[in-house]
């Protein structure tokens, strides 16, 4: 038993009874003796560090496509999450919540492709701050020690702290005149935004030795089409009754949520159009695109993936020339200005050849002696006269022949030629031949754009935009649909009795620039430097020796 209470005694050791007292206490209730648990201090220790960043997510869409073959190396605890690089941070000089000084992060990205001509290596990336609105991404690239890729625009970014950390998230970067004569050498000119970054300076994190690898869609590579339509129903279209060289926009439901590699063909021979159309979050896939020249009669188009779905459409057999003559046609076009610096550049040491009708007078390409008919509704003016482009040794071999101008509506048209070009893989192992697509629907021409004059008879057409198409960025597949390619001009003149105001009237019938998709991740291109490997895949350019060519339009 307890005597619990209070007691008192005298101080300093003195026995005087008086000051010694008890006074019991009692306690009512269950008594209860549990074991506390001891408080946890609030951590004051920073969190980790990290950079989040996607390079480029057109580059890496690229790298891991069939035309390179190729795939992506992480090392040093390099993740990959939503399309981006996650590095955790290796050291730092800057202070929260400034952030002003250099903080290096773990890790690399290789990209290696087309065996072994692409293959670079992308080395503790390290962001410098320099201000509150200023900073700089470098990191180490073999062979040139460490470059600054990007300047990053802090000002842009969603600054937070906490902790002992600060994150920037979502900060826009441009290329460096470093990165850009260094890196990209001259395929990205300075000032070209890319990817946006998100860096927290905290605590350093122990560097991993964990590798991880993705590689090409060899799958898709290799595909090729059924010959008979697997489905005839379940495709919505936005006309059924079309001309060739038409555009057409296609939609269907039930594909799984957010699939890729979605392929559009249409038969009755059956022709890729698109091998990378990919669903939303909803299972929807919608491809807008022009039909390939197609006899009359009945077709069907259709997706293929891991649901088929078709639609029966109605070639019209109608005659597509107008109702006015036109004779002297000339066409003058440079294709694509960064391309033909590509070709005749130290790089692919190419050069390229206007022949038969066809001839070049910098900065264009120029078709004369053109002929056709237009009214205010459709019409087409034909040219003769072809392309060569050649380089590296041989493996860059295209040619683009017998451009046709096809009007739909008075202030659109479509560029169709034919183009032909060899394989990169079979070209380096010495087997290569060139695959034809002819009359294929190449980029669309904004006549509405246009400063337009008309003197007597004759139409003149200058500064026309052109963009590029889906069947044309099936064949060039560095470039996206939708890219920008030079202006053109078109001069023309028309029989005596025509009236050249109608044909080329103000009233549009369709309208190809709206229904073109603007380019999104804008795919890259790679490079050989000084004949030994130091490649790098960008975003602009324009390496043709890089296509994989494995649709034919016919």
């Amino acid at each position: 038993d307890l005597n619990i209470g209070i007691y008192t005694y005298a101080g300093s050791g003195v026995d005087v009874a008086a000051y010694e007292t008890f006074t019991p206490l009692s306690f009512t209730g269950e008594f209860k003796n549990p074991t506390p648990k001891p408080s946890q201090p609030s951590s004051s220790k920073a969190a980790a560090g990290s950079l989040t960043w996607g390079i480029s997510s057109g580059w890496v869409n690229y790298v891991s496509s069939s035309v390179t073959d190729g795939r992506i190396t992480t090392k040093g605890g390099v993740k990959r999450s939503g399309g981006n690089f996650v590095f955790t941070q290796k050291s730092t000089t800057a202070t929260p919540p400034s952030a002003i000084g250099t903080t290096t992060y773990n890790g690399s990205v290789n990209v290696y492709g087309h065996s072994g001509v692409m293959n670079v290596t992308l080395n503790q990336p390290a962001v410098r701050v320099i201000d509150a609105n200023r900073a700089v991404l470098s990191a180490q690239v073999a062979g040139k020690g460490r470059v600054d890729v990007v300047s990053v625009d802090l000002g842009s970014a969603r600054k937070s702290t906490t902790k002992g950390t600060v994150t920037y998230s979502g900060a826009r970067t441009t290329v460096t005149a470093r990165g850009a004569k260094d890196v990209f050498e001259g395929f990205y000119d300075a000032g070209k935004r890319i990817d946006d970054l998100t860096f927290t300076v905290g605590a350093n994190s122990q560097a991993s030795n964990a590798s991880s690898t993705s590689g090409s869609a060899a799958a898709n590579r290799a595909w090729t089409p059924p010959d008979t339509p697997p489905a005839s129903e379940g495709l919505n279209l936005s006309a059924t009754d079309v001309k060739p060289g038409e555009t057409i926009t296609a939609s269907a439901s039930g594909f799984v949520p957010g699939e890729k590699d979605i392929k559009v063909v249409v038969y009755s021979k059956p022709t890729v159009l698109a091998l990378d159309v990919q669903a939303d979050a909803t299972g929807r896939a919608t491809w807008t695109g022009v039909l390939p020249g197609l006899d009359a009669g009945e077709h069907t188009l259709t997706f293929q993936g891991s649901k088929n779905f078709g639609a029966v459409l109605n070639v019209i057999d109608e005659d597509i020339i107008g109702k006015c003559e036109v004779t002297d046609a000339r066409l003058n076009w440079g294709l694509k200005e960064q391309f033909r610096s590509y070709v005749s550049g130290s790089i692919a040491r190419g050069d390229w050849k206007a022949y038969d009708g066809a001839e070049y007078k910098t900065p264009e390409f120029i078709w004369s002696a053109g002929s056709g008919s237009v009214d205010s509704q459709q019409g087409q003016i034909e040219f003769t006269g072809a392309v060569d482009f050649n380089g590296h040794g041989g493996a860059l071999d295209m040619t683009i022949n017998n451009p046709k101008i096809v009007f739909e509506g008075s202030n659109n048209a479509t560029l169709v030629l034919d183009y032909a070009a060899s394989d990169i893989g079979d070209a380096i192992a010495g087997k290569g031949k060139k695959e034809a697509s002819p009359q294929t629907p190449f980029v669309s021409m904004e006549l509405d754009a246009a400063t337009r004059e008309v003197s007597g008879n004759t139409v003149v057409l200058t500064n026309i935009p052109t963009r590029l198409l889906g069947p044309g960025a099936a064949l060039l597949t560095q470039y996206g649909e939708g890219e920008s390619f030079d202006d053109a001009t078109l001069v023309y003149t028309v029989s005596d009795g025509c009236d050249p105001e109608a044909a080329v009237s103000k009233k549009a019938v369709a309208s190809i620039s709206k229904e073109v998709k603007p380019p999104q991740n804008p795919l890259p291109i790679a490079w050989i430097a000084g004949g030994t490997v130091a490649v790098l895949a960008l975003l602009l350019g324009a390496a043709v020796w890089l296509i994989r060519r494995r649709l034919v339009y016919t």
